[in-house]
This record gives C-alpha cells, sequence and structure tokens, in this order.
C-alpha cells in the first residue's frame, strides 16, 4: 500500500507556487487532472472502438468501394475522434511538461497520435491499424482502480 502511496505522488506531482496558480498552465493542469477528464476520454475512447467494429476493411470510403451510409460514418469519425485525442495529448504535455513522457502510457497515447497524421499524406502508408492500439488506453483505466 505505501508504494501505491509512493507511486501516486510521484505520478504528475507537480507544485505550482501561488503565482504560477494563476496561469493558464495551471488551469490546463487542473483540467487534465480532474477525475471527469479521465472518464469522459475514456467514454471517447470505448466510443472510439465501436466505430472500429463497424468498420469494414473492404470499404474504401475514400475511393467509393462498398461504401454504404454506415461505413462512410465510421470512415469520417476518423476526423472528430483524432481532434480530441490531439487537444488530450497537447494538453496534458502543455500542463505536464516533459512529464508527460516519464508515463508509458503517455508515450504509447502520443505515438499513435502522431503516427495518425501519417495516414492524411498520400503514398505514405497505411498506419490505420494503430488507431486499434487506442482500446488498450482502456486497460490503463482499470489499472488505475483501486480495491
Amino acid at each position: 500500500n505505501n508504494n501505491n502511496n509512493n507511486k501516486k505522488k510521484t505520478e504528475y506531482s507537480i507544485n505550482f507556487t501561488e503565482n504560477e496558480k494563476k496561469t493558464f498552465r495551471y488551469k490546463i493542469y487542473r483540467l487534465v487532472k480532474h477525475k471527469w477528464f479521465e472518464v469522459l476520454m475514456l467514454i471517447v475512447i470505448l466510443i472510439n472502438c465501436v466505430f472500429l467494429a463497424l468498420e469494414d476493411p473492404a470499404a474504401d470510403c475514400k475511393n467509393g468501394v462498398n461504401c454504404d451510409s454506415l461505413q462512410s460514418a465510421v470512415s469520417g469519425s476518423e476526423y472528430p475522434f483524432l481532434a480530441i485525442y490531439t487537444f488530450e495529448a497537447i494538453c496534458k504535455v502543455f500542463a505536464f511538461g516533459l512529464q508527460y513522457f516519464y508515463d508509458h502510457w503517455n508515450k504509447l497515447d502520443f505515438l499513435v497520435v502522431a503516427l495518425s497524421y501519417l495516414t492524411f499524406i498520400p503514398g505514405a502508408g497505411n498506419y490505420q491499424g494503430l488507431r486499434t492500439i487506442r482500446f488498450l488506453r482502456t486497460l490503463r483505466s482499470v489499472t488505475h482502480v483501486e480495491c
């Protein structure tokens, strides 16, 4: 139990001075540390997983192949989800600075978000399979639940 307490204290523990508590960075820090922010991100991930499960690998909506209205919606959902994940990453990097990268889950999140932008570059390859790695983030929440 003492080991868990030590882990919690070192994980994202930033000591802000009274002057720093008046800054925009501190407000973002409070936002991303709030338990509802993590719950909201988990809900977004779960919804994203439903969309990934509905995706038909044979559908290519960019080229109009096997693309019905459901597949069109699934394909189009990539952009808002990526925007949400990008917002989360930017906020956390801004709030925590380099400490953000001390956590292995954050490194994975950042890598998946960064590589997701490669799918927008023509001829850069197909990295869409990396989106499924986001599902692993649900396991992250399970590891934070205390008994």
